[in-house]
C-alpha cells in the first residue's frame, strides 16, 4: 500500500495539469453586428499560447470570417452558418497574435463568445 499511494498521487497530480483551463475573453452575445465589419474596432492582442474558442449561434443565415494576423479566414470551409445553430471552432494562436471576427450579414447574435484555451 505504501509504494502505491505515492503513485497515485502523481498520476492525480499529472491529471489536473493536463486538463484544460477554460476563460471567456469576450462575449457579444446580445450585440449587433455590422456586415463585412470587424467585431472589435480594435484586434484583440493574444497573450497567451493555445487556443481561442469561438463559439456561435446566429440570428441570421451568415459566413463568419477570423481575421488573425491580418489576414482574413473563413470558417466553416468558407459555407454559411445556419441561423439557429451553435457552433464551435478552435483557432489556435501564440503570444503576440492579433484576432478579430467580422460576419456576412448584419445580425444581433444570439451567442458570440470567444473563449481561451490553455493547455
Amino acid at each position: 500500500m505504501s509504494l502505491i499511494y505515492p503513485f497515485l498521487k502523481n498520476v492525480e497530480q499529472a491529471v489536473k495539469n493536463a486538463i484544460h483551463t477554460l476563460e471567456v475573453i469576450q462575449d457579444l452575445s446580445g450585440q449587433a453586428l455590422t456586415a463585412g465589419d470587424d467585431v472589435f474596432s480594435e484586434d484583440l492582442g493574444i497573450d497567451f499560447d493555445g487556443w481561442v474558442r469561438v463559439q456561435v449561434v446566429l440570428t441570421a443565415d451568415a459566413v463568419v470570417e477570423v481575421k488573425l494576423n491580418g489576414a482574413y479566414g473563413a470558417l466553416n470551409n468558407g459555407t454559411a452558418l445556419t441561423a439557429g445553430n451553435l457552433y464551435e471552432f478552435d483557432v489556435t494562436v501564440t503570444e503576440g497574435d492579433s484576432l478579430n471576427l467580422r460576419v456576412s450579414a448584419s445580425q444581433t447574435p444570439s451567442l458570440l463568445r470567444l473563449i481561451k484555451c490553455l493547455l
